[in-house]
Formats: structure tokens, sequence, C-alpha cells
């Protein structure tokens, strides 16, 4: 239609998305063809755990609603939760 105006749509799960610098721990699996780090940790050096595979829904994107506090997106669709108790240490293994 001429002169319409585009619809942006806007992906809710950008807002959950972690700024991962790197991982802790071993591999405990593999997603849509990515390791499954057991932990990962943000440029401040605070650590998350592996939760699971983020929920869909019909529509092919992720339902954010179902993600739970302090819950964060890690592509291609894992979820990981801050540990409040714990960050990474100098100097220890990791990438």
């Amino acid at each position: 239609m001429p002169g319409a105006i585009p619809i942006w749509r806007h992906d809710d799960a950008r807002i959950y998305d972690l700024a991962v610098t790197g991982n802790d721990g071993r591999v405990i699996g593999s997603y849509a063809g990515q390791p499954i780090f057991e932990s990962v940790f943000d440029l401040d050096g605070y650590r998350y755990a592996y939760v699971g595979v983020a929920p869909r829904l019909r529509s092919g994107r992720v339902d954010v609603k179902a993600l739970r506090e302090n819950q964060w997106l890690v592509g291609p669709g894992l979820v990981y939760e801050w540990d409040r108790h714990s960050r990474r240490k100098a100097g220890r293994a990791g990438s």
C-alpha cells in the first residue's frame, strides 16, 4: 500500500539477551549446533548457571513471560540463571 507506514516488530526477547564474555565449567550438551556450558559469565564476572532451553510461542519467538526472575537468554535459545552468590575468580579456566 503506497504511503503506508511500516510496522516494526519488536522482539521482546532481545531485552533478556545476556552479554556473555566467556564460559566456566564443562560442556554438558549441545543445542542448535552450539555447545551448552554448565555456566557462563558476563563482563563483570557474574556467573550464570544453565537452566534449560527457552520455551517458544507458536510464532517461533521466545516466550519471555515464561522466564523467571534472574533468568536470561543466551543464543541460540538457552536460558541461564544469575547465581547471586558466585563470581568468576581471577585466573580460573574458561574462555
